[in-house]
């Protein structure tokens, strides 16, 4: 079974619509030669290449990637298509400006290659590098998954989302280090996401944590003090610049030589953070 077949016949309908997206503009010189056909053509074009977008990228996504990233790394594949999002959106924009001075044109032309080039390099990637490895190291039960996977896609291509690029955020937050604590042990949260926690621990002088687990895996960073770390009859010394890594459900516990300061990052599931 060949597992890429009809993602390499939708490579090579992409490339018909790019040679014709070309052809298009290379006739587009100055802006009495962007006529009113012209700019529905490259619209056309432009829905083409969306569609193409909708339907190739949530079978490679959705289908082969997951497959595939058991064996090797697929992120850099789905970074590539969330930068074709944007290149195309970028020409999209281009094509609904009213402004028609060389500048646009220029604009609109250097657009259009630039989308076109990376599209093509993309394909390229894919074709000799993707999809023969794909071909050679998925078993023949993980190659018919993926073909049902992607013929369900496909049937439901007219209700699928039009791609889009995902938001992502960041936080920024401060550790106090300065101010004496009220208490002999004190735990803060200082920045929460959907998979990730992180509190401030806090200990005065030959105070402790007994000993307890956490339900995640998580990293402990000793940013002040001295004292140590507990666990399965090893007493481990701690110190400004410690980084001690859990395991979920290591019983361990912590005591303060003198005031300790923690940084407890938790890699947690939404259902947990807390």
């Amino acid at each position: 079974m060949q597992v890429c077949e009809s993602l390499l016949k939708e490579h090579e309908q992409i490339e018909e619509i790019l040679n014709d997206l070309t052809n298009v503009m290379e006739t587009i010189t100055t802006p009495e030669t962007l006529s009113t056909e012209k700019i529905a053509h490259l619209k056309t074009l432009s829905k083409a290449i969306e569609k193409h977008f909708k339907i190739h990228f949530a079978c490679e996504e959705q289908g082969l990637f997951p497959v595939l990233s058991h064996y090797h790394p697929m992120d850099l594949m789905e970074l590539e298509h969330e930068t074709l999002i944007s290149l195309k959106e970028g020409f999209d924009n281009f094509l609904h400006n009213d402004n028609l001075s060389s500048t646009y044109i220029s604009s609109l032309c250097e657009s259009a290659k630039t989308l076109t080039k990376e599209i093509l390099d993309h394909v390229g990637r894919e074709n000799v590098g993707i999809f023969p490895m794909a071909e050679r190291d998925l078993s023949e039960a993980e190659k018919q998954y993926v073909v049902s996977k992607m013929d369900s896609i496909r049937k439901q291509a007219d209700s699928l989302p039009a791609p889009q690029v995902p938001e992502r955020h960041f936080q920024v937050a401060q550790f106090d280090l300065d101010t004496p604590p009220e208490k002999n042990v004190a735990i803060d949260a200082i920045l929460s996401g959907e998979h990730f926690l992180v509190k401030e621990v806090t200990l005065r002088p030959n105070q402790s944590l007994g000993t307890h687990f956490t339900k995640e895996p998580a990293a402990l960073i000793c940013l002040e003090g001295e004292g140590f770390f507990l666990s399965d009859n090893n007493k481990i010394p701690l110190q400004k610049g410690s980084i001690v890594t859990l395991d979920r459900r290591l019983l361990h516990s912590v005591e303060a030589k003198t005031l300790c300061r923690f940084g407890l990052l938790k890699w947690v599931s939404p259902a947990t953070v807390n």
